[in-house]
């Protein structure tokens, strides 16, 4: 089981393997208010998932630069590793929320942060399976 998460200050897409690790599915994004309600929501979907590593949408600038989102995404990796000792695999996401928001339109709920993170693991699915 994979996992793949597409970082926000307030919500973060969930997306999962099936059984084979050929297709990603979205799910329930993770909303939260702080650090501590965060690390409670991580526990529970590691718990259910058991994954073997996760997929995180590393957000790139031009030229494969980081930005200051890519930084926080960085130091989230580092508590996750930290926290659940998992391993973690960075996959630009690039373009991601754009091609989401062509199937989730004026979304609050977080769906379009999981489509994302579905997106961002169908890319890394597909480039490990080629």
């Amino acid at each position: 089981m994979i996992i793949a998460l597409d970082y926000g200050t307030k919500r973060i897409g969930v997306a999962v393997t099936e059984d084979t690790e050929r297709i990603a599915v979205a799910t329930s994004p993770i909303i939260y208010k702080d650090e501590f309600e965060l690390v409670q929501q991580l526990d529970l979907i590691i718990k259910k998932y058991t994954p073997n590593a996760v997929i995180l949408g590393l957000p790139l600038g031009n030229d494969d630069k980081p930005t200051q989102m890519s930084i926080k995404v960085k130091e989230f990796a580092q508590k996750l590793r930290d926290q659940f000792t998992l391993e973690i695999i960075f996959w630009n996401e690039v373009m991601t929320s754009r091609a989401a928001s062509q199937f989730v339109k004026n979304d609050k709920s977080g769906k379009l942060d999981s489509e994302s993170a579905r997106i961002i693991l169908q890319e890394y699915l597909d480039f490990r399976n080629l």
